[in-house]
């Protein structure tokens, strides 16, 4: 009885409602901290990522030479990694953050997982790199539009790839 009635209690109880903003927020800082740790393993960052609960969406290009897409749930976040015959890229895309939140975004993951590693780069646009390396880690932050550009009003895909 007891057991039933405590069973009951934990179903009854309200689950934390999470905003579709907050689920935006987490999907792409969680594609963020994959991409930054595996940029330069897609194999690794796509199991992360299946792993996370992103689904895989098929291939373009070759098998040797393929720009993967992964979604995150809810269609939050798109991610493709490359995996090919030039240096490996993470891009994560979302419709639902400009440029500047997503670079806070970016700049807050990157502090987390690897602490005092990244600097922000002196641009339009929000960016950070590792300097002293030989071959730094970059990352870019634009709207979905035009290569370059910082419309807020346009979406925002953050690009992680080594600067060769």
């Amino acid at each position: 009885m007891i057991r039933t009635a405590l069973i009951l209690a934990v179903i009854a109880s309200p689950a934390h409602a999470q905003s579709f903003d907050e689920a935006v927020r987490q999907n792409v800082a969680l594609a963020v901290s994959i991409c930054a740790q595996h940029v330069g393993e897609p194999t690794r960052a796509r199991t992360a990522l299946e792993a996370a609960g992103f689904a895989y969406g098929g291939f373009d290009g070759s098998l040797d030479d393929a720009t993967h897409r992964y979604t995150a749930p809810a269609g939050t976040a798109e991610v493709l990694v490359y995996q090919g015959q030039m240096a490996p890229d993470c891009r994560i895309e979302t419709q639902h953050l400009g440029p500047t939140d997503a670079g806070r975004i970016a700049g807050g993951v990157l502090q987390g997982v690897m602490p005092g590693r990244f600097t922000p780069t002196a641009t339009y646009c929000p960016g950070y790199t590792e300097p002293g390396r030989q071959l730094p880690q970059t990352i870019s932050v634009t709207d979905l539009g035009n290569a370059g550009s910082c419309n807020e009003g346009e979406g925002a895909r953050i690009n992680l790839f080594f600067a060769v």
